[in-house]
C-alpha cells in the first residue's frame, strides 16, 4: 500500500498517478467478468489467475501508441456489452469493436503525411479491408507488420494496433460482419 497518493516508494512498477488512474468494474450480469484500469483496462477472471489488456496501448508493439491513460470504468446500467471508459480524450464506449477500430483506422488514414507509403498507402489499404462485410485477417496481419516495420513515424507504426487488438480479443465480432 502507497504511504500517500502520487508516491511510488512503496511498490515496484508503480507510478506516480496512479492514485488517480484506479479504476474497477464488475460486469454487473457476469460476476466472473472484471475489468480493471490503470493506465490500460485490463479484463480479469475473478480469482485474478487470467488477465487481458482490452485496450492495447503500451502493451501493443514498438513504438508504443498514445498515452491511454484510463482513469474511470462504468458499465450503462444492466448492459454487459457497453463498458464505458473514462480517459484523458474524453468518455468511450462501443458495442461494436470492429467499428470502433475501423472508425480509428480513417482518422489515422486523415491525419497520414503521406511522406511514406507504407503509412500512406497502408492505412488507406486497411480501411478498405475493413469495409467489406467480412475481414481478411491474414492480410490484415501482414499489412499490420509491414506498416510497423516500414512507416518512418509513429502514426504508421502504430495505427494498426486497434486492428491487431480486434483480432485478437474481438474475433467474434468478426464473424458475420
Amino acid at each position: 500500500m502507497l504511504d500517500e497518493p502520487g508516491t511510488n516508494a512503496s511498490l515496484a512498477g508503480d507510478y506516480p498517478q496512479n492514485w488517480y488512474d484506479q479504476g474497477i468494474a464488475v460486469d454487473p450480469n457476469n460476476p466472473d467478468r472484471i475489468f480493471v484500469d490503470t493506465f490500460e483496462v485490463w479484463l480479469a477472471n475473478r480469482t485474478g489467475t487470467t488477465w487481458y489488456d482490452t485496450t492495447c496501448g503500451y502493451s501493443g508493439p514498438n513504438p508504443k501508441p498514445v498515452h491511454v491513460d484510463q482513469h474511470a470504468l462504468a458499465f450503462v446500467p444492466g448492459s454487459s456489452s457497453m463498458l464505458l471508459a473514462g480517459n484523458d480524450g474524453g468518455v468511450h464506449g462501443t458495442l461494436n469493436a470492429d467499428a470502433a477500430a475501423l472508425n480509428t483506422l480513417r482518422f489515422f488514414q486523415d491525419e497520414s503525411c503521406g511522406q511514406c507509403t507504407p503509412c500512406r498507402a497502408g492505412t488507406a489499404k486497411a480501411v478498405a479491408i475493413m469495409e467489406q462485410p467480412e475481414w481478411d485477417v491474414e492480410l490484415l496481419g501482414d499489412l499490420s507488420q509491414v506498416m510497423r516495420d516500414a512507416s518512418i513515424c509513429g502514426l504508421g507504426q502504430a495505427a494498426p494496433n486497434p486492428v491487431d487488438c480486434v483480432v485478437r480479443y474481438f474475433p467474434h465480432e468478426l464473424t458475420g460482419n
